[in-house]
């Protein structure tokens, strides 16, 4: 009977898609997977081991490794350089693009980058997000630890940090959109809008980095997030880590694909001249899944229907009937990749009614089923 590989899960923060990921593949492979450092912290205990996947990083770790030179390692996400084994990462440059583009879809012409000092891979977020955003628009950066006396510190206390935000806020011209590196910081920086009494999305549109579902549901506005489609770093790091201990050589670090912005309430908003207008955007975006009638929109904006669409198709591009579609299919995208919901469900909670309209509508704009749309955009390893 061929032996069981026994594989190592460590880690100094638990990231519950990273583990999910790896469990999908290890169980594809029969291995012996040992996780139990996400319960209490304990590194794992001496003994026979075939391979070991770290998420996170911290001096203890390291020196832990630095005592097993012979054991395959796989780190997943940004880490220090020199570090021992092979890196499988989110692609950090391609997230931060996709942030950019969608505060930019929004019309706002003040853009932020909100940074968390402790996150290695805050730079490059940072730089191609600028680069994105500075040939259209200016970037402020706004990093709550600078000059806050936390240098030394790890983890800044919180209230100290948001009472910083506040400070900064009041300096930035708004409305203005911020993509924060961390969903967690995002959190902070709506608590501070919250103390100001500023509006979410209205005057600051708030992206998140991560789709944590734990930071989201935690939210007071639902917010919006680049998915680092973390479940699926995870099966590339313990597919490399087979690869390793079946004796082939580590190759150069691995990059996974975003999922994309799930767009969510902390940037359902389009500015446009007329403010009345930009009532009624918020409102389909907020509400795609609704029956929704031009007359009702033309009554939210205190206008006449006629006048309503004219102004809306002037400003916005296109009717608002193109305006509700596109929010729909949005949220059906969304949902197929992000859930294993069945059709109908999606095809109800998009505002479709059925999967055969979903179907219909799949086929119509990218000539593929949805369940072929959703391996698609997955992806496979």
């Amino acid at each position: 009977m061929k032996r069981r590989r026994k594989v190592l899960y460590v880690t100094d923060h638990y990231r519950e898609e990273v583990l999910l990921g790896v469990v999908d593949y290890a169980r594809s492979r029969g291995w012996m997977l040992d996780a139990s450092m996400r319960f209490r912290g304990d590194l794992p205990a001496e003994g026979r081991v075939d391979g070991i996947i770290v998420h996170g990083s911290n001096d203890r770790i390291e020196r832990w490794l630095k005592n097993r030179p012979e054991v395959p390692v796989v780190h997943l996400g940004a880490v220090k350089s020199g570090v021992q084994g092979q890196v499988v990462e989110p692609d950090y440059e391609q997230a931060a693009q996709d942030a950019a583009r969608h505060l930019l879809s929004l019309g706002l012409f003040n853009h932020a980058f909100l940074r968390s000092r402790s996150l290695p891979e805050s730079k490059r977020l940072r730089s191609v997000f600028q680069k994105e955003i500075f040939p259209l628009n200016r970037v402020e950066m706004i990093d709550p630890d600078d000059d806050a006396g936390f240098s030394d510190r790890p983890t800044p206390p919180r209230e100290q940090r948001v009472s910083r935000l506040v400070r900064m806020l009041g300096q930035m011209a708004k409305p203005v959109g911020v993509f924060a590196d961390d969903d967690q910081l995002a959190l902070d920086l709506m608590l501070a809008c919250e103390l100001m009494g500023l509006r979410v999305p209205q005057e600051v549109a708030i992206l998140g980095c991560g789709n944590s579902q734990i930071e989201v549901a935690m939210a007071p506005s639902p917010l919006s997030s680049v998915d680092l489609n973390w479940r699926r770093v995870g099966r590339a790091g313990a597919r490399v880590l087979s690869e390793m201990m079946e004796g082939r050589a580590a190759s150069e670090p691995v990059k996974v694909g975003p999922l994309g912005v799930f767009a969510r309430a902390s940037t359902a908003t389009m500015v446009t001249s007329n403010p009345m207008i930009t009532r009624a955007i918020v409102h389909i975006r907020q509400h795609f899944a609704e029956n929704l009638k031009s007359s009702e929109l033309a009554k939210i904006a205190g206008m006449t229907e006629r006048a309503f669409r004219a102004e809306f198709r002037c400003l916005v591009g296109h009717s608002p009937r193109t305006e509700i579609f596109k929010s729909r299919l949005a949220a059906a995208n969304r949902l197929l990749r992000d859930t294993d919901l069945k059709l109908d469900a999606i095809a109800l909670e998009s505002g479709f009614g059925n999967a055969r309209k979903l179907c219909e509508i799949f086929a119509q704009t990218y000539q593929l089923t949805p369940n072929s749309w959703r391996d698609k955009a997955r992806g496979s390893n």
